[in-house]
C-alpha cells in the first residue's frame, strides 16, 4: 500500500476546521510497515512535529508511561480480532511536562488472507477538558458528601415513593430516637412512626413531593418529651422541572425550646411583678 507524501485531509479545508474544532485528528497506519500518516498539525498543537512520527512506534514514546500498557493492550487485542475496534484513553506528554488526554479509536480495515493485518484507520479526540470537569465534578461531589455525613443536623432525601434515598448518620440517629426504629436506605419511611401517613410530617412531606415549595418547618417532640426536633423540607428537581425527590432536614432544637421556654416563664413573672405591683 502507497501512502502519500503529504498528510491527508488538507486538501479539504472546511473538513479540516471541523475536525480541529471538535480537537479530532485522523490517521491512517500502514500495518506492514508500521508508517502512520496523520492530519496535518495535529501533533504541533502538542510541541511535537506530526513528520517525525511517521513511524508508529515513534509515538508511543509520547504516551505517559502509566497508560503505555493498557493501550497496547487494547491495540494488540483488536489486531487479532478479539474486539470491534481498537479503544482506548491515554495522556500524551508534552516537552513541557503538561498532560493532554486523548480518546483514540481504530479498526482495521484490510487484512491479508491469512487475517493478517494489513491497515487501520481511526481517530485521535482530545478529551482533556472533558476529563478536568470530570475531576472537578467528582471534587465538588467529594466535598458535599463530606459535608452531607459530617453535618450535625439530619439530612435525608427521600424518593416519591417514599422510599429512603440517602441519610446520614445524625439523621438516623434522631429517627431511632424518635420512634425507637432502625430505618435503612431502601426502605420506606412510612415505617417509621413519625411518619405514617396520619402523622403531619408525612403531610408536609407529600406536599413537598407534588412540587410546593416553602412547606413550613414542623417541630415535634421526641417519644422521650425531652427532646425536640425540628423538621425542614425542600423539593429535589430535575432539569426539566420534574420532582424526583424531597430532602428533608431535622436539626435538634432543644436547648432552642428551653430558651424560649425560659424566656416565657421570665415575661410570666415579670408580668405577674407588674400585676402585684398594681394592685398595691
Amino acid at each position: 500500500m502507497q501512502f502519500r507524501s503529504e498528510p491527508f485531509v488538507t486538501n479539504n479545508p472546511v473538513l479540516r476546521e471541523m475536525l480541529e474544532c471538535g480537537g479530532v485528528c485522523l490517521w491512517d497506519t500502514d500495518l506492514t510497515t508500521d508508517v502512520t500518516v496523520y492530519q496535518d498539525g495535529f501533533w504541533e498543537q502538542y510541541g511535537y512535529s506530526t513528520a517525525s512520527l511517521a513511524n508508529t512506534r515513534d509515538m508511543l514514546k509520547l504516551v505517559h508511561p502509566d497508560d503505555a500498557r493498557a493501550m497496547s493492550r487494547a491495540f494488540r487485542a483488536h489486531l487479532a480480532g478479539e474486539t470491534p475496534f481498537y479503544q482506548a484513553v491515554w495522556r500524551v506528554v508534552s516537552p513541557s511536562g503538561e498532560l493532554h488526554w486523548l480518546l483514540s479509536r481504530g479498526k482495521v480495515t484490510a487484512r491479508a488472507a491469512d487475517g493478517a493485518p494489513l491497515r487501520m484507520l481511526g481517530v485521535y479526540n482530545d478529551i482533556t477538558e472533558l476529563k478536568r470537569s470530570e475531576a472537578s465534578l467528582a471534587e465538588s461531589h467529594a466535598e458535599l458528601d463530606a459535608v452531607f455525613r459530617s453535618s450535625s443536623d439530619g439530612l435525608a432525601v427521600v424518593a416519591p415513593d417514599l422510599t429512603l434515598i440517602r441519610a446520614n448518620a445524625a439523621a438516623l440517629r434522631l429517627v431511632r430516637r424518635l420512634g425507637a426504629y432502625e430505618l435503612v436506605e431502601g426502605e420506606s419511611i412510612q415505617n417509621v412512626p413519625a411518619f405514617y401517613p396520619d402523622r403531619p410530617v408525612m403531610a408536609d412531606v407529600a406536599r413537598t413531593l407534588a412540587g410546593e415549595a416553602g412547606v413550613p418547618p414542623r417541630a415535634i417532640a421526641a417519644r422521650d418529651g425531652i427532646a425536640w426536633w425540628e423538621f425542614s423540607y425542600s423539593p429535589v428537581s430535575g432539569p426539566a422541572g420534574e420532582v424526583l425527590g424531597a430532602a428533608i432536614t431535622v436539626r435538634d432544637i432543644t436547648e432552642q425550646k428551653r430558651l424560649e421556654e425560659v424566656r416565657m416563664r421570665s415575661l410570666r413573672l415579670e408580668s405577674m411583678g407588674l400585676l402585684a405591683g398594681g394592685i398595691a
